[in-house]
C-alpha cells in the first residue's frame, strides 16, 4: 500500500478511535506486549489486512474501544473460583 494511502487510512482509524476528534497526547507513550494464541494472531492479521492498517493499529483501536466502554460503565462480569494447587515435596 502506498505511504500516502496508508497515512490516510491510519488517520481515518485514529479519527474513528477518537470519535472524530484529534487525540490529545496525555504523556509518555509506553509499549506493551500481549500474549495471543496463534489463531488469534491470524485473525488479527486478517483484520488488519482487510482494513489496510497495521496489526498495531488494530490493537490500539481494540484497547481504546475497551477503555472507552469501561468509562461508560460497560464492564465485563468477573467471577472468582477457588483453585487447589498440588505441590511436590
Amino acid at each position: 500500500m502506498a505511504k500516502s494511502k496508508q497515512n490516510a487510512v491510519d488517520s481515518a482509524v485514529q479519527s474513528i478511535i477518537g470519535g472524530g476528534k484529534p487525540r490529545v497526547k496525555a504523556g509518555k507513550i509506553n509499549p506493551l506486549g500481549v500474549l495471543l494464541e496463534s489463531g488469534e494472531v491470524d485473525q488479527l492479521d486478517q483484520t488488519a489486512a482487510e482494513l489496510g492498517v497495521s496489526r498495531h493499529a488494530v490493537l490500539q483501536y481494540a484497547v481504546r474501544q475497551f477503555l472507552a466502554g469501561w468509562k461508560r460503565g460497560e464492564k465485563p462480569q468477573v467471577t472468582t473460583q477457588a483453585v487447589k494447587i498440588l505441590k511436590a515435596k
